[in-house]
């Protein structure tokens, strides 16, 4: 009889040895049949707790408070101008931000009011982190005009500003044009875009390096490094 084949549990071992050995191993497995067959209010009822089981506490995050108490970093993505003021979207990415605080705007050098929040269409009084937002904010007539991607973030302090950075970089195969040490170039970090000069060093460390992770640091020979062109000979045309 049906009932006598799934309570024997022979289809549950079954399926448990199947899923040994891989991601899912160890996760609970519940047996059921077809809508309309006698057993089925009795499997339903049972897949439908199971799963109430499973879910409880989803959608609430444990370090929900530890993130929250971290500094903001919200990443704009647009600034749209309206009549209330400018609406800056993009995702909180650290922290929270809530309805009647201020942030400051690195790009700009600014501070702004918040004065309301929404999240896919609806007013809330506070955004966290992986949260999709658009800020109202006020205080800084014509930001739409001077800010369109960026950052923002709970203060001054919050964030630290550099002029020189030490980076590993590889030209992708799309870009054929030269890169001349003292060239100009989009620099571009999370939302934030700058001009950056550029200076090439340290290639022929880097390869000579067989783990590959050289630190780059030593000074090169004179003129040795005035294009990247030797910088891509040491790893091949392209990269």
């Amino acid at each position: 009889p049906a009932r006598d084949f799934w309570e024997s549990g022979q289809v549950v071992a079954e399926v448990r040895s199947l899923l040994a050995g891989t991601n899912w191993e160890g996760c609970p497995v519940l047996p059921g049949v077809p809508s309309g067959h006698d057993l089925a209010d009795n499997y339903r009822e049972r897949i439908i707790k199971a799963l109430e089981a499973a879910t409880e506490g989803c959608g609430k995050r444990p370090d929900a408070k530890e993130d929250d108490e971290k500094e903001l970093y919200f990443a704009v993505d647009h600034a749209l101008p309206t009549h209330r003021g400018t609406v800056l979207t993009g995702t909180v990415l650290r922290g929270s931000v809530a309805a009647g605080s201020s942030v400051y705007l690195p790009s700009i050098g600014k501070s702004a009011k918040v004065k309301a929040i929404q999240s896919f269409k609806e007013t809330v009084v506070l955004a966290s982190k992986g949260d999709r937002a658009g800020l109202q904010v006020a205080g800084v007539p014509g930001l739409a005009t001077t800010m369109q991607r960026g950052i923002a973030v709970a203060s001054r302090e919050a964030l630290k500003s550099v002029k020189v950075c030490v980076a590993k970089v590889r030209r992708v195969d799309f870009f054929k044009s030269e890169m001349k040490t003292g060239g100009k170039f989009h620099l571009t970090v999370g939302s934030t875009t700058v001009h950056a000069t550029v200076t090439f060093f340290g290639a022929l460390e880097v390869s000579k390096d067989p783990s590959g992770h050289g630190d780059g640091l030593r000074p090169p020979a004179p003129g040795l490094y005035a294009s990247q062109a030797t910088y891509l000979s040491s790893y091949g045309e392209g990269e």
